[in-house]
């Protein structure tokens, strides 16, 4: 991790939060915002037109960890550390970079035929996945966006730093793997989790007594539970954090 600069970051400026069934509590961010839009990312590059690539790691890392992060910020952080690219944006490794450095785990799982069932279920546990787009519905050339959730019905739900109408679009999977552009360093789909996400454990309580546990959410979003509690009333009573591997709980504590 970054830890120095991590430290040293003020209050970011504030972004949207969405919040949707199926997805990650995100916060969003635009890179055409005018609070910074016209700002430098690099050489003579502004931030509107050539920062995609920190834009979508800020509301990454801003939705997947405890750090805030704004675009001008993480801009500042990637150019600092290489990854401007002139005239093109950032180079690809941008993306698993950033999510060392911020203590995130990523996985690139490159553009095939097990691309879908990777992705998809990364979504569904809780994770967010950044992809690197080529000309169609998102962009004429090059641009990240950022896979935030999946609905029931397996629509993929967005972030795309250049355009709102996007993100509150729910999309077929096919339509962002045809456009998925080339990409080097695992490109173009990179998964991204929190290694650190809690795991919580719900319990039946009847009298005095705690059953067996009736229903386990395999991750949580942000602290939130990602899935309804049954109807027989059971409750979050504790927390398991990683390593998984366990026996028992008893009123939510490790035995």
């Amino acid at each position: 991790m970054d830890a120095d600069f991590i430290e040293s970051l003020g209050t970011p400026q504030s972004g949207e939060l969405l919040v949707a069934a199926g997805a990650v509590d995100t916060m969003y961010y635009m890179q055409t915002d005018p609070r910074w839009g016209s700002l430098i990312y690099g050489g003579e590059d502004t931030i509107a037109k050539y920062a995609c690539g920190p834009t979508s790691m800020a509301i990454v890392v801003s939705s997947l960890t405890d750090i805030g992060i704004d675009p001008v910020q993480m801009s500042g952080w990637a150019f600092n550390k290489g990854y401007w690219y002139p005239k093109s944006g950032s180079l690809h490794s941008v993306v698993n970079g950033t999510a060392k450095a911020f203590g995130l785990k990523s996985e690139g799982v490159g553009n095939d035929s097990d691309t879908p069932e990777k992705v998809k279920k990364a979504l569904k546990n809780g994770d967010m996945a950044v992809v690197l787009m080529g000309k169609g519905h998102f962009t004429k050339g090059g641009h990240f966006i950022v896979l935030r959730g999946i609905t029931a019905e397996g629509k993929i739900l967005v972030a795309d730093c250049n355009s709102r109408e996007n993100t509150m679009t729910e999309w077929d999977f096919e339509t962002i793997q045809s456009e998925a552009k080339w990409a080097s360093d695992g490109g173009p789909f990179w998964i991204i989790r929190n290694p650190n996400s809690y795991i919580y454990v719900l319990w039946h309580k009847t009298g005095g007594e705690i059953s067996p546990p009736v229903f386990l959410c395999t991750r949580t979003r942000r602290g939130n539970m990602q899935q309804e509690l049954p109807a027989s009333g059971a409750r979050v009573v504790g927390r398991i954090v990683p390593p998984l591997d366990y026996t028992r709980t008893r009123r939510g504590n490790m035995q």
